[in-house]
């Protein structure tokens, strides 16, 4: 028993190291590939000019940003955008609120989460937050169990 305790310690401790670590340029270059050209933020920096900037900078910037714990104002603010659920209604009721932040703490957080994700052990039931079609899988075995 107590040889898992020391083990699950360890385990921890490495994964917290693998977390912490400074983001690499190739992380940063798995994470454009993967990104998908919507919206950009309040900044307008859109996902072109992200690529644009460079893996390099992109790393700098967030290894800086996760250094002093602080996510600079420009790139921390978002703007919503309603989205009518009937056209051509002026009900707000009947409208559902986007928000988009910028496009750089956008990348910045989908870093961290893959790093997350990694590093944190899911249990395979878990949807939620997760890059899988969720709720096509709960119906699917929901209605299975119904049959």
């Amino acid at each position: 028993m107590w040889r898992h305790l020391r083990w699950t310690r360890g385990l921890w401790r490495q994964n917290v190291k693998r977390y912490d670590a400074p983001i690499s340029p190739s992380e940063v270059v798995a994470v454009l590939k993967d990104a998908k050209d919507n919206a950009s933020g309040p900044d307008g920096i859109t996902l072109a000019g992200a690529r644009a900037i460079g893996c390099k900078t992109l790393a700098i910037f967030f290894n800086v940003w996760m250094a002093l714990q602080f996510l600079p104002a420009r790139f921390s603010t978002a703007r919503t955008i309603f989205i009518a659920k009937v056209p051509g209604t002026t009900n707000p009721l009947e409208h559902r609120p986007i928000t988009i932040s910028s496009r750089l703490a956008r990348l910045f957080h989908q870093c961290l989460a893959r790093r997350l994700v990694r590093s944190c052990p899911f249990d395979n039931r878990q949807k939620g937050f997760m890059p899988v079609d969720g709720c096509g899988e709960n119906v699917f075995l929901i209605t299975n169990i119904i049959k």
